[in-house]
């Protein structure tokens, strides 16, 4: 499922996958997403501006999340030389999903300066900055793929958190079953995805360093 590298060597051939990723995500958020929403529940085009424009953004981070967190459980459990060999292991798997982390990442940049006074935020610039850095870097000279794996875990828990958002906005009782089930699905991978790892990810990281 990959091989052993020597050294960190320049490799463009998962920028097409970027590039793809930031046009669909593109597509998703200005084109796909409200036409769908509008059918599937008539409440979207009651939402202002602004809540579309959240709306919509929701929508493409979920299916981003939902994409990548399935790339990396698939790496967990089916490429166990990126654990015996985290840091000089060229993983395509992981690879591809840092290509699409990049690619949808530039693309919410670009939402975010189109729709700066609706959803805009300084420091989320500075987030997506960093983050497409990492990624970037993994990308195209394929080191370091475990770390970036374990760290794209953490996109387990953003479909609930925001299926939680949608659920208040359409005006979910906070004490329906399916608020409360989303609620508990919500903190339970949040923890275990954000919080329980970190001491794994951590020793992995100190004893190869």
């Amino acid at each position: 499922m990959g091989r052993p590298l020597k050294t960190a060597e320049f490799d463009a051939t998962y920028y097409p996958a970027a590039a793809v990723s930031f046009v669909f995500m593109l597509y998703l958020f200005k084109v796909l997403s409200p036409k769908i929403s509008a059918r599937v529940s008539e409440r979207y085009n009651l939402l202002s501006a602004e809540q579309q424009v959240d709306w919509n953004v929701r929508v493409v981070s979920t299916v981003h999340a939902t994409l990548v967190s399935s790339m990396c459980a698939y790496s967990l459990i089916y490429d166990n030389e990126i654990s015996e060999e985290p840091i000089w292991w060229d993983a395509p798997v992981v690879r591809t999903s840092c290509a699409i982390v990049v690619g949808y990442m530039a693309a919410d940049l670009v939402v975010m300066t189109i729709h700066y006074k609706h959803i805009g935020e300084a420091f989320y610039f500075f987030h997506h900055g960093a983050s497409m850095y990492a990624y970037y870097y993994v990308m195209t000279y394929g080191v370091l793929a475990y770390f970036a794996n374990y760290r794209l875990i953490a996109e387990f828990s953003t479909p609930f958190v925001n299926q939680r958002w949608f659920l208040a906005v359409l005006g979910s009782s906070k004490s329906s079953p399916v608020f409360v089930g989303n609620g508990i699905a919500m903190a339970v991978t949040f923890f275990a995805v954000r919080i329980a790892v970190m001491p794994v990810y951590w020793h992995k990281g100190l004893a190869k360093f």
